[in-house]
């Protein structure tokens, strides 16, 4: 919808209710193929370097062997690197990104020949350096490991043949077995992915004690574990993979086998319930394939894997949430007015909300929302507009004004909530601005000071 053509989209943010149900975006998988490619290979370890940008890939298991090799992909093309060091080739280790310290872990895997370790390898980006502990998780394979950023620490659970119904955590220091009873019995090519918008590891799957694939869904909040009853899920199955979506808060599975069949099915978890996702196209049946989120691009990519190749695929919705920054704020007695968001949203039938900091106490002043669809002009005014000539110099207007709001403040921040609606068809693409307007008696002749821009896109889950 152009903000040309959006009389009626201004009323549509301004008294509305909203629905139950979630605004679904559609999604897509995209193929990409360049060349060159890893060789492909199924069991391979997986993570996204945000400190980096990168995503790295390490072993796996073609037709006749183990792998060794390191890879990176840089969003354009991969590459391969030459390490001084490597870990002994594998498959069917974990590996995942401590963002706190800014290195990859490995643990675990096997051979060929049956051997299992229980070595833990660290890639900072250049090299890949062996950690030594005299208490460490048992020689396995076929774990999952998931790194838990709201409390700093990688987080392994199950795997085969020995403690596979254990919860390990690594700090990056050392390793320390936690007392987890009532959680998920022996468990092992389950998938695991950490919420970090709910501060909890969701566990997936896998092949139990009794050697029968499941499909329950068990959470971990760092202190115990909890099974989950959501009303939908996938089917049974072991050799998933999961990773989480933090621009959409969701958890995103795909793949797997239940020992007869390979599934192509895109699942995602939001902390309630799964919901199965159809796409126009998608990539082909396959298990034991590694799946990773990419913050910065925020698509989720998957590769490789069993009765697959080794291209990777994206998966992202076709109309995204998107909001950015633009231009700085003018000075008032509390500083500049100045806009935080979350990474999350905004989408449709939701709530999206921003704080504005460096308000006025509302003893001092008051804090009003101002929510416009043009940035180009407002009537005969063009924008944006600088404000001098009007006692308020340095300041800005950005936007056009379509609706106003009085926006509650505590302490010298200001929160605005934009309610968007659910409506037929959804909004998505709909851009929107808002800019916060302060009155500050003090701050200049005007008695006024305005934020810097916030700029969205609505999208879709």
């Amino acid at each position: 919808m152009s903000p040309r053509k959006l009389g009626a989209g201004i009323d549509a943010f301004v008294g509305f209710a909203l629905s139950s149900a979630t605004v679904f975006a559609q999604v897509q998988w995209t193929e990409i193929t360049v060349a060159p490619t890893p060789p492909l290979r199924s069991g391979a370890v997986i993570a996204y370097d945000s400190a980096r940008d990168r995503i790295v890939v390490f072993g796996g298991a073609d037709a006749t062997s183990q792998l060794a090799d390191t890879w990176e992909w840089d969003g354009t093309q991969w590459l391969q690197r030459t390490p001084a060091h490597v870990p002994a080739a594998r498959y069917n280790a974990d590996m995942v990104f401590d963002s706190a310290r800014g290195v990859c872990v490995l643990f675990g895997g096997r051979n060929r020949s049956g051997t299992r370790y229980s070595d833990t390898w660290e890639w900072n980006g250049v090299d890949w350096t062996a950690r030594s502990f005299a208490t460490r998780p048992a020689a396995r394979n076929s774990h999952a490991m998931t790194y838990d950023s709201a409390r700093g620490r990688v987080v392994l659970h199950g795997g085969t043949p020995d403690g596979a119904s254990e919860t390990w955590e690594y700090d990056g220091v050392a390793w320390s077995r936690r007392s987890a009873s009532g959680g998920p019995d022996v468990r092992y090519n389950h998938g695991m992915a950490f919420d970090a918008a709910r501060g909890r590891t969701v566990l997936f799957g896998g092949t139990n004690s009794a050697g029968n694939l499941t499909n329950d869904t068990w959470e971990w909040n760092g202190t115990s574990w909890s099974v989950r009853a959501p009303a939908n899920r996938p089917s049974i199955r072991g050799y998933l993979q999961m990773a989480f979506d933090v621009s959409r808060a969701r958890v995103v599975l795909f793949g797997g086998s239940n020992l007869s069949t390979y599934f192509a099915d895109t699942w995602e978890f939001d902390g309630v319930d799964w919901a199965q996702r159809t796409t126009a196209t998608s990539p082909t049946a396959r298990a034991d394939h590694s799946v990773v989120h990419d913050g910065l691009r925020r698509v989720t990519l998957m590769g490789f894997g069993a009765f697959a190749d080794s291209n990777l695929w994206e998966y992202r919705p076709i109309d995204p949430a998107e909001y950015s920054l633009l231009g700085s704020g003018c000075a008032g007695s509390a500083g500049v007015p100045t806009i935080s968001n979350s990474d999350l949203g905004p989408f449709a039938n939701d709530v999206f909300t921003i704080q504005i900091a460096n308000v006025p106490a509302p003893a001092a002043g008051a804090a009003v929302g101002l929510l416009g669809f043009r940035d180009d002009a407002w009537g005969p005014l063009l924008l944006p507009a600088e404000l001098t000539d009007i006692g308020m110099p340095g300041c800005t207007l950005r936007n056009d004004l379509g609706a106003v709001w009085v926006l509650p403040v505590i302490g010298n921040v200001a929160t605005w909530d934009l309610l968007i609606p659910a409506t037929e068809p959804p909004l998505f693409g709909l851009r929107f601005f808002q800019q916060a307007l302060c009155l500050d008696a003090a701050a200049n002749a005007a008695g006024m000071t305005l934020s810097d821009q916030g700029r969205g896109v609505v999208g879709g889950r």
